[in-house]
């Protein structure tokens, strides 16, 4: 909870999104910003744990969510 509260004030309000990762209190945040939905979707891991394939895991995640649930959510509730 912490490590998002900070995420979110050292790097979304100080519009730091430029960056490719934030490490803080042990953690690791990477994030892929998803500008035509407004949404910012983040993986958080121990900074002691590599891992390899985050930024592939956003991507995967980013456009799942595009074209299955946002699709889903706007067609049978008329959001957006």
């Amino acid at each position: 909870y912490d490590i998002l509260n900070s995420f979110i004030k050292d790097i979304i309000i100080e519009e730091k999104r430029a960056l490719d990762s934030y490490a803080k209190l042990g953690y690791i945040l990477k994030w892929k910003l998803q500008t035509e939905l407004n949404l910012i979707f983040v993986a958080a891991y121990k900074e002691l744990s590599h891992m390899v394939f985050v930024e592939e895991l956003l991507d995967m995640i980013c456009k799942d969510f595009s074209t299955n649930v946002f699709g889903q959510i706007s067609q049978e509730n008329g959001v957006f």
